[in-house]
């Protein structure tokens, strides 16, 4: 529920698509894209290191899907972390704030 207010931003609907071909229901396909979007911006929002991941998502995920994320953010974090510095509002800055 969380992650589906996390859209990923770079996944066309034809990317879906063909994922959702591939493995099943369209719906969940996108729930797991956004998730895994998800996952990915708080882990690099908050630089987290491979190890601390795998131990959080080991019981929720299992031990071979926690070591594939892991082994993913460990060897991309400096692109992952690029791109959702240009995908993502956080980092954006305001040009005006006006306060009445």
């Amino acid at each position: 529920k969380i992650a589906s207010s996390y859209p990923a931003q770079n996944i066309t609907k034809e990317e879906i698509a063909r994922l959702s071909s591939s493995f099943g229901d369209e719906a969940q396909c996108q729930r797991a894209v956004d998730t895994i979007y998800y996952l990915f911006s708080k882990v690099a929002y908050n630089t987290t290191k491979p190890s601390a991941v795998k131990s959080f998502l080991a019981p929720h995920i299992g031990d071979t899907h926690a070591d594939t994320f892991c082994e993913s953010w460990g060897g991309n974090a400096v692109e992952i972390v690029s791109r959702l510095k240009t995908t993502s509002s956080i980092n954006k800055t305001a040009a005006k704030v006006a306060w009445d």
